[in-house]
């Protein structure tokens, strides 16, 4: 096997990718294994890692609302403006 065309090629095939939650992955995977934690998220159940996955995936889409507005619209709704 020659790493280094294996190398391209998952460089290619990486950057024609289109699902966010996949990049994600990848990314995920890169981090634990430069931070040493592999063994963390490999602990987790598989449901909480997909999850996670479509979290962040949801997040960098723009599909989530901040904590701060989610906030401000249940006190004005509820009437809590303290």
């Amino acid at each position: 096997m020659d790493i280094k065309a294996e190398k391209l090629s998952l460089i290619k095939w990486l950057i024609e990718i289109e699902d966010p939650s996949l990049v994600y992955q990848f990314i995920i995977l890169k981090n634990e294994l430069q931070q040493g934690n592999l063994g963390e998220w490999d602990s987790l159940p598989e449901i909480q890692k997909e999850h996670i996955l479509t979290s962040l995936a949801e997040a960098e889409a723009g599909l989530v609302t901040p904590a701060k507005e989610v906030i401000q619209r249940s006190r004005e709704k509820y009437g809590l403006n303290h």
